[in-house]
């Protein structure tokens, strides 16, 4: 589940918003909660992609290695609802989509 939330800017942060971003700021890492956050595999990693790249039409992970068609048009249909990408804007990446491999078709 995706939770998405507009934040203002336009308006000047509260002094008890500095207050915790100081305290944010001044905290070591070491002091930080992951306990409610699983580990990333090196298998998650793989699967990882950055936005940037899909946006551009490069249908690559983290690792450099192009994906396959059926997730870049995967990672393409999640990225088209979280950056409110016009039709022609995802017509033009799907476009780009690398051609569907033979072998994963059944032939």
């Amino acid at each position: 589940m995706i939770i998405r939330k507009e934040i203002d800017f336009s308006k000047p942060l509260t002094e008890e918003q500095l207050k915790m971003l100081d305290a944010l700021e001044q905290m070591d890492d070491s002091e930080i909660d992951y306990s409610d956050i699983p580990e990333m595999t090196d298998e998650d990693w793989d699967r990882t992609v950055r936005v940037r790249d899909i946006l551009k039409g490069d249908f690559v992970n983290l690792s450099g290695e192009k994906l396959s068609r059926a997730e870049a048009e995967m990672w393409l249909t999640h990225f088209k609802h979280i950056e409110q990408l016009s039709d022609s804007e995802y017509a033009a990446l799907y476009a780009k989509l690398p051609p569907e491999d033979p072998k994963a078709a059944g032939a």
